[in-house]
């Protein structure tokens, strides 16, 4: 733990004129603040009216924070927003569902059932923290040449394609990777199949990293080499003794926290069809031959693990019944026994009712 000098170093970027903006910025995640956690801070942060302490992966959510759906870019899994942006809201936000979506991809890839909750947290963060690496060393060219570096750079980096910078997210995802230690191998097959940039995690290792840093800093339009050496330094080794400092936040995104919820269930393969389910798939294909195509993409999902992306419910899970989404207006009910078998299909309220009377 520091002893305050990140309070100082944010008051003295204050004094830099446009390098504190409050407000929300680029690409910002806009979540309501009654649903959005702080689980970790320093003593000197003030997070205002969220709410603090609450324990993440709770029991007793189901009612108090209703299903809201989820996104499925590659930044809704967490996020990281920049205190030149205010100090707030400033910290690392992590999704439920984007938990529990790389849960379920570890799970995939074999990892103990026990771990995957708490290494996927943990593979979030550390990629979140690269991200402050990267403001904290921008900042210390911003107090070195008192110009306002980092919002204006960040603005040109979301008006083009991708959106991101690729070196920094392959640089996030190959230290989320370092971080699982003996675990890491479970994570593989996840981050390859990241979007671009986020894939290329493999090139960045830990001896090379100064000179990633340096890469990544001169993109911030400076051009001493002097300055950005200086830069890549604080990035890649005096930033890690403010990890501990900086906010984290749990935002409910979906319901059921604990980790016995259907969202924790890892992949699902082999699925039966039984007769009954054709019957009701050919219905729905009548009208539109799509939902086969639709069908199809809904297993590959559950073999992956995506359980989340597919709103993986409960119906009852004392009768082990539950339902999936195919598309917005219909979804499909799985029943588990030896095996898991799809046995019915139909629209979302129609379905319902069916398989309550189960």
């Amino acid at each position: 733990m520091s002893t305050g000098l990140l309070p100082e170093i944010f008051e003295e970027l204050k004094n830099i004129d446009g390098a504190y903006q409050p407000g929300d910025p680029i690409g910002d995640q806009t979540t309501p603040r009654s649903k959005t956690f702080l689980i970790d801070a320093p003593e000197w942060f003030d997070g205002g009216s969220v709410p603090r302490g609450i324990p993440i992966y709770f029991p007793e959510e189901q009612e108090a924070f209703p299903f809201q759906g989820e996104g499925e870019a590659i930044e809704r899994l967490a996020w990281y927003r920049s205190y030149h942006y205010g100090l707030d809201k400033w910290g690392i936000y992590l999704l439920r569902s984007g938990v529990y979506k790389v849960a379920n991809a570890l799970l995939s890839a074999g990892i103990e059932p026990s771990l995957a909750l708490s290494r996927a947290r943990d593979f979030l963060i550390r990629h979140e923290r690269t991200h402050f690496q990267t403001d904290f060393g921008v900042t210390s060219l911003e107090l070195a040449t008192r110009q306002n570096i980092f919002i204006p750079t960040r603005k040109q980096l979301h008006s083009a394609a991708p959106g991101w910078h690729k070196m920094e997210e392959g640089l996030a995802n190959s230290y989320g990777y370092r971080s699982l230690k003996k675990d890491k191998k479970f994570i593989d097959t996840f981050l390859s199949t990241s979007p671009t940039g986020y894939r290329d995690w493999r090139r960045y290792k830990g001896v090379t990293d100064l000179e990633t840093w340096q890469t990544i800093l001169s993109d911030f339009l400076v051009t001493n080499n002097g300055q950005y050496l200086f830069a890549a330094h604080i990035s890649n080794e005096v930033s890690l003794k403010y990890f501990n400092e900086v906010p984290i936040y749990e935002v409910y995104d979906i319901a059921g926290g604990n980790p016995n919820s259907s969202y924790f269930m890892g992949p699902i393969s082999n699925i039966v069809e039984t007769p009954e389910f054709e019957k009701d798939l050919r219905k729905l294909c009548k009208g539109q031959p799509v939902y086969a195509k639709k069908w199809n993409g809904v297993k590959n999902k559950l073999m992956g693990g995506n359980l989340v992306g597919v709103h993986f419910e409960a119906i009852s899970k004392g009768k082990s019944l539950y339902s999936v989404r195919i598309d917005d207006e219909a979804r499909a009910g799985l029943k588990q026994e030896s095996e898991w078998h799809a046995i019915a299909a139909g629209h979302h309220d129609e379905l319902y009712r069916r398989l309550n009377r189960i």
